[in-house]
């Protein structure tokens, strides 16, 4: 037994804690340091993380004491975080959203943290109800699963009176408004969306509960934003480029040497947006995903969106497949709530409908695929290349 033999080191101190269903180990070490990564204490390691990996080899990245401290201080301000708070995690403890947005900061404030051993549709509510959860951090994935899945939303009709949930924080990727819009008005529970990666320690904006913008991830949180493009750095609005990311939180070279990622002295984050008039940030996709349609730049977060306003698409990602005359061209890759051949041309039928009024030529998709769910990292993110390699392949065996 595990647990056991780790309780018999003399310099780990077992305490344990209680899961949804299960006892959860936990030890903390009481021995002599081998190693000091710093003589300020703060400055030491804390923790190693690896990212995602979703468009690249997954990276080492290492968090200070220090910067934890700081990031549950954001998050604390940013939601309004106290000892009244009770905390749900279901998402996997290895991520960092799990282990400081919800963990760290919940008990730094005192409030009541409840571990679900995994995400499950037809018991979701009924442990928020349980437990009286009153936030929690999600992925789209989960608040797309809660509005399919048919007992989840009976099970909330009927609990309806002993939930107390104030808000879910949606985040790790951008949440299509008509998802946003469908959730709020079905179980009348608001969704906060932010902007954080491994890399910034978390959270670096986040949109206030009273007073959110859909489609954006909010103001600046306790960072210094800027978007970099071919005129250098700059903070003015509606201009588009990469966002990069400075301060005490943000991380200055990963553990295992990389080279290019600070531009100016800001952490270069790989991903495209910009920010409107009011200072409210907005995402559009990632470097590595923009579609290159005969010189034309598409991103594929801006179609996707549109497309999820059509009743019947469950979910899509909108990729580039290789062209030989365009280099790549626009693919859509639906995941649909039928799979009724008439019923699925109409909803295809719709989509190019939408698309001829919203998009200008080379942005819209030129071919469509209908699959299952999307190949998935654990956090719940769409791995593209998976998804690309799959469609690839039924193209040239002449599949759709």
């Amino acid at each position: 037994d595990i647990a056991a033999r780790l309780t018999k080191q003399m310099v780990l101190l077992p305490e344990a804690f209680k899961t949804y269903l299960y006892k959860g180990n936990f030890y903390r070490f009481n021995g002599e340091p081998k190693r000091f990564i710093a003589d300020n204490v703060e400055e030491q390691l804390a923790l190693i993380l690896n990212t995602s990996g979703t468009t690249g080899k997954p990276k080492r990245v290492g968090i200070s004491f220090k910067k934890i401290l700081l990031a549950t201080r954001a998050v604390t301000w940013s939601q309004n975080i106290t000892a009244e708070d009770h905390s749900l995690i279901v998402m996997p403890l290895f991520h960092i959203n799990a282990q400081i947005v919800s963990t760290v900061t919940t008990r730094i404030n005192g409030g009541q943290l409840i571990v679900a051993p995994k995400f499950s549709a037809s018991h979701f509510w009924e442990i928020v109800a349980k437990y009286q959860i009153t936030w929690l951090s999600v992925v789209p994935t989960i608040i797309n699963i809660l509005l399919q899945n048919e007992k989840s939303r009976q099970q909330f009709t009927a609990l309806r009176d002993q939930i107390h949930l104030q808000y879910v924080r949606s985040a790790s990727f951008s949440l299509p408004a008509p998802l946003l819009a469908d959730f709020e008005q079905t179980f009348g529970v608001r969704v906060q969306e932010g902007y954080g990666m491994t890399e910034s320690t978390t959270v670096v904006s986040i949109n206030p509960l009273d007073n959110a913008k859909i489609g954006s991830v909010g103001p600046v949180v306790d960072t210094d934003i800027a978007i970099y493009g071919d005129n250098g750095v700059t903070y003015d609005s509606h201009v588009k480029g990469e966002i990069v990311l400075r301060g005490p939180r943000v991380l200055e070279a990963y553990m295992d040497p990389k080279d290019g990622i600070l531009v100016d002295g800001y952490f270069r984050t790989g991903d495209i947006g910009y920010f409107d008039e009011d200072g409210y940030l907005y995402v559009i996709g990632r470097v590595k995903e923009i579609i290159n349609y005969g010189g034309e730049k598409v991103a594929p977060a801006k179609v996707e969106a549109l497309i999820s306003q059509i009743d019947g698409v469950v979910e899509t990602a909108v990729v580039g497949l290789p062209d030989d005359m365009y280099g790549e061209r626009v693919t859509a890759v639906l995941h649909l709530a039928t799979e009724n051949i008439v019923e699925v041309n109409a909803i295809i039928e719709k989509i190019q409908d939408h698309m001829a009024n919203e998009l200008a030529k080379y942005e819209r998709p030129t071919a469509y695929y209908v699959t299952g769910d999307f190949p998935r990292n654990p956090t719940g993110k769409v791995l593209r290349a998976d998804l690309i390699e799959r469609i690839w392949g039924r193209h040239q065996n002449g599949t759709n």
